[in-house]
């Protein structure tokens, strides 16, 4: 990977829990690049795409072709420069460093942080290509989440909910257990705690980066860009993103008790016990 003046940022964190939210507060410093997710990890590049072209012909040249253009809106780069990116990387983590460095230069600043949601699934490969690379594991109330799942009308059946929900948090239980992940390179960060109190969650989580707090970071006024740009360049309109267009919402926390029904509660909490993760569970819906 190249060498930067500071290691990369990672969030990572089941879908609906805050992390695009706080990808947006982070990318108002003035020392972090932040863009909208890339998927790196879901990258065929190179030797991995030989791998797949005799059972797929055609398709994953045109999978990565649509993936390198979204890529080169979402980020304002120029087509070119990413396709030559990609020519030249041999690796999703490869891309990744070269694209996310082009896209810091062209902001000025000298750090770059990723969110996609399923990085934390791909801690090892992040540690292993960026050995100081920084993690934020974002998480929050699960019937929350479910809630806003459908509201999105995304995994609305509850046994596949909370299945996705424990891969999620049993990946960053292994992480956590076999040392990949420590205090040391990785700061959980609670949505309910960013919301009640965002000037104090973003000052300790700028201290633990290493970076100056800048008090424009911890103001969230809403911004409709990328809510704008993701719709321009899919055709789809993100629920997320439509929420982050207003101001920091408080009303989010307990949305859970209009939707979420007692015995879909109660399938939750079987399928966590199932994976040994009832008490994560437990804490943090209490």
């Amino acid at each position: 990977m190249q060498d930067s003046p500071k290691a990369p940022i990672f969030i990572g964190g089941m879908i609906k829990s805050g992390t695009s939210l706080l990808r947006a507060m982070l990318g108002k410093h003035s020392n972090i690049a932040a863009g909208l997710e890339t998927y790196w990890f879901d990258m065929r590049l190179r030797g991995e795409e030989d791998q797949q072209k005799e059972a797929l012909p055609g398709r994953v040249e045109s999978d990565l072709a649509r993936q390198l253009e979204r890529l080169s809106k979402f980020f304002d780069l120029p087509l070119a420069e990413v396709r030559r990116i990609a020519a030249e990387s041999e690796s999703g983590e490869a891309f990744l460093d070269s694209f996310m460095a082009a896209y810091a230069r062209r902001l000025g600043k000298p750090r770059w942080l990723e969110k996609t949601p399923g990085n934390i699934l791909h801690a090892d490969r992040i540690l292993a290509a960026w050995p100081q690379a920084q993690f934020l594991f974002c998480t929050r109330n699960p019937l929350d989440v479910y809630a806003s799942c459908l509201q999105a009308r995304r995994w609305e059946d509850p046994a596949l909910f909370a299945g996705i929900w424990c891969d999620y948090f049993e990946a960053y239980r292994n992480s956590t257990e076999s040392g990949l992940l420590s205090e040391k390179n990785c700061r959980v960060v609670s949505y309910e705690r960013l919301i009640a109190d965002p000037a104090r969650e973003i000052a300790e989580i700028l201290a633990f980066l290493g970076e100056d707090f800048e008090e424009a970071v911890a103001q969230y006024e809403g911004q409709s860009r990328d809510f704008d740009l993701v719709r321009s360049v899919t055709g789809k309109e993100s629920t997320t993103l439509a929420r982050m267009k207003a101001p920091l919402q408080k009303d989010r926390v307990g949305i859970f008790r209009e939707t979420v029904a007692p015995a879909q509660i109660e399938i939750f909490e079987k399928v966590a016990a199932a994976r040994d993760l009832h008490a994560v569970w437990k804490r943090l819906v209490d």
